[in-house]
């Protein structure tokens, strides 16, 4: 789990040591709350990922929202050596306090990593990836 500490609006996030057979490295990892289908939050703790053009999510995490994965509009995501049916829907998600409107987020047909993209997040927020210290900072555009 991530945790998140709070300097007015700015939340910074620790990176996790994960293990890889090359070693052991860290990766940025952080909160995000997603308002389900009843209309109360519920947490996810995503890997930051710049590379990643939009929040994607496993189906099984739409249907523990409450939402119908086909209800959204289909589309094909491509990775690095594969190709992913996925559903666009319009969900309000949050990082602190900091509420994204209508979220883009996108639910793969297959059990996928959980992964916190630019779309919607990044222009809501300065974001600084300090390796070094292991740490990872959004502060909230005003």
């Amino acid at each position: 789990m991530a945790e998140a500490e709070s300097e007015g609006k700015e939340y910074r996030f620790k990176y996790r040591k994960v293990k890889t057979p090359w070693g052991t490295i860290s990766r940025p990892y952080g909160t995000i709350f997603l308002k389900d289908s009843k209309g109360e939050w519920m947490p996810f703790f995503p890997l930051i990922d710049s590379g990643a053009d939009f929040i994607l999510m496993p189906k099984s995490t739409c249907e523990i929202l409450g939402y119908q994965l086909k209800d959204g509009k289909k589309g094909e995501i491509k990775g690095i050596s594969c190709k992913i049916t996925a559903y666009l829907h319009r969900i309000d998600a949050k990082i602190g306090e900091k509420v994204l409107s209508e979220a883009a987020v996108l639910f793969a047909e297959k059990e996928t990593p959980i992964l916190l993209g630019r779309e919607d997040v990044f222009s809501a927020f300065q974001i600084l990836f300090k390796q070094k210290d292991s740490e990872i900072c959004f502060k909230a555009e005003e």
